[in-house]
């Protein structure tokens, strides 16, 4: 701001200096040496005295409108690089929303079949956990082959992915805290009471089977434990309800 003014205030006064330089240099002068007013040829010797200072005049107006054309350029580019994160920051944010409400709708669509009938989301998870510490299943090959195991492991492999990318995408700081804390407070809401249920019976009755569908529920348990995990008090969570009160449907088979 100041070199700007600076450099409007020098113009001025050259161009006041041009503008009045015919007269001053056809003043009667105190040094005969300096006075030009008896030349023959007067307006070549003004134009002699002037045109150095006009070439001056007109390189530093071409240095300051380059200077103001790169300043322009400097500050579209940086619009232009700001404009672009903050789209993929939003885009980014928009992805991990619809993996947290696919994961709901994963949750949801769960089912275990016992005795005929169906239980789906949360419930169908309750029901099979506490079938699992039955001596009849946990010892019974057929029950391990149940589709619950995959759709189980899948909702909790799903979580571990989701935590992943919100570490790793380029988000706004505040969005990436409510993004947590939403990831964060599904499991806590849905799961977390239920898998370490689950794997307490698994280390109680040293259950060998299905070691890759435990090792999964594990990982869980320890996805939200790590250092950026976010702060409880930072932000007021929010819960992705599930529709766990659903009653059993009958079943033919």
């Amino acid at each position: 701001m100041v070199m700007k003014k600076i450099y409007f205030i020098s113009f001025v006064f050259g161009v006041i200096f041009m503008v009045l330089s015919p007269w001053i240099f056809t003043r009667p002068a105190l040094i005969d040496n300096f006075d030009f007013s008896t030349s023959g040829q007067i307006g070549d010797t003004i134009g002699g005295i002037t045109a150095p200072i006009i070439s001056l005049i007109g390189a530093v107006l071409v240095y300051l409108s380059f200077r103001a054309q790169i300043e322009a350029n400097n500050n579209q580019e940086k619009a232009l690089k700001e404009e672009i994160s903050r789209n993929k920051k939003e885009r980014n944010f928009e992805i991990i929303m619809q993996l947290l409400k696919e994961e709901k709708e994963d949750l949801k669509s769960i089912i275990y079949i016992k005795n005929k009938k169906e239980y789906f989301g949360r419930r169908s998870i309750n029901v099979f956990r506490i079938d699992l510490k039955k001596s009849e299943n946990y010892t019974n090959q057929t029950f391990f082959k149940k589709m619950i195991f995959n759709d189980l492991k899948y909702v909790v492999d799903a979580i571990s992915f989701i935590k992943i990318k919100i570490d790793e995408f380029e988000l706004f700081e505040n969005d990436k805290i409510i993004l947590l804390s939403k990831l964060e407070s599904f499991f806590e809401t849905n799961l977390k009471t239920q898998i370490s249920d689950i794997l307490d019976s698994k280390t109680s009755l040293n259950i060998k089977k299905r070691p890759k569908f435990f090792a999964s529920l594990e990982l869980s348990l320890n996805i939200f434990d790590l250092k950026d995990s976010i702060n409880a008090d930072s932000i007021n969570t929010v819960d992705i309800k599930t529709d766990d009160d659903l009653i059993p449907v009958e079943i033919s088979i």
